[in-house]
């Protein structure tokens, strides 16, 4: 049975130079990983209507054009094309502009005549770079809004150095629900240390577990324990995990009604003990 074959890269070429156009054409038509369908347009003005009209995979663009030159070309063609990619063509080994270029979001800057041989790769891992990005940012946007969904609080923390003192262990996060079981803004403690941002973790015994975590890469669960400081009094529970990349993660929930009222219960059995045993004795 034939594979189906994969679809083709849609690419607009913007140069005006029929010779270096018909070269790069000759070039892609040979065998690729992936075929590639070219668009040749002349000028700037002629790719940025073609860009309104036909969704293409990448720009290849000549930077000298007859209306517009230099870097004045890329910043509009930037403009125009969103987070299409471009690879940027010129007849100049600008060392200083290649760079300017790639700062600006060029994935790639190829010299005429130098790049013939692999202007076929090139278009394809700018092509494959970007899709990997944006998956990557779509998979940063579902962790984020789980994250940020999530009933528990959630504080993410970083480990620098070895992770044996306080000052070690520094908040890089804090989602929606931590705000409001902690009663703060995310902003008002992101990059602090932990015991700045939260100065009760000590004396709750929480400190001790996240040092225990970094050091035992393994995950713990701190059971029930009365937070407080000058802000915020209450009972949460920590379960605290290790992440492949280092952070540690403190998943935690306020469990303060449950435990007071477990505490009024014991004081009610107590009163009720005391009035029995008062009763009995009176029997006696």
């Amino acid at each position: 049975m034939a594979r189906d074959l994969p679809p083709p890269i849609r690419v607009l070429l913007v140069e005006d130079t029929p010779g270096d156009a018909r070269l790069i054409e000759e070039r892609l038509t040979e065998h690729q990983p992936r075929p590639v369908q070219l668009e040749l347009v002349g000028d700037l003005a002629a790719a940025i209507d073609a860009l309104g009209r036909v969704s293409y995979d990448l720009v290849l663009l000549d930077l000298g054009l007859p209306d517009s030159s230099g870097l004045v070309t890329f910043d509009r063609m930037r403009e125009a094309a969103g987070e299409l990619p471009i690879l940027v063509l010129s007849a100049h080994d600008d060392h200083e502009q290649a760079i300017e270029c790639v700062r600006r979001g060029a994935q790639d800057y190829l010299v005429k005549g130098e790049v013939d041989e692999y202007i076929g790769r090139a278009i394809h891992s700018a092509v494959e770079r970007v899709r990997l990005q944006q998956r990557h940012r779509d998979s940063e946007e579902r962790y984020r809004e789980l994250f940020n969904h999530m009933m528990s609080g959630v504080a993410v923390y970083e480990v620098l150095a070895d992770g044996t003192d306080a000052q070690d262990l520094r908040l890089v996060d804090l989602h929606a629900a931590g705000e409001r079981i902690c009663r703060v803004e995310r902003d008002e403690v992101v990059g602090k240390p932990v015991t700045e941002a939260f100065p009760g973790v000590e004396a709750m015994g929480l400190l001790g577990m996240l040092q225990q975590v970094v050091e035992s890469r393994e995950p713990a669960v701190l059971e029930a324990s009365r937070y407080a400081d000058g802000r915020l009094a209450m009972w949460a529970e920590n379960r605290v995990f290790p992440l492949k990349t280092g952070h540690v993660v403190a998943v935690f929930d306020d469990v303060t009604a449950r435990e007071e009222a477990k505490q009024a219960l014991a004081s009610s059995e107590r009163v009720l003990r005391d009035m029995f045993d008062t009763v009995n004795d009176g029997v006696l």
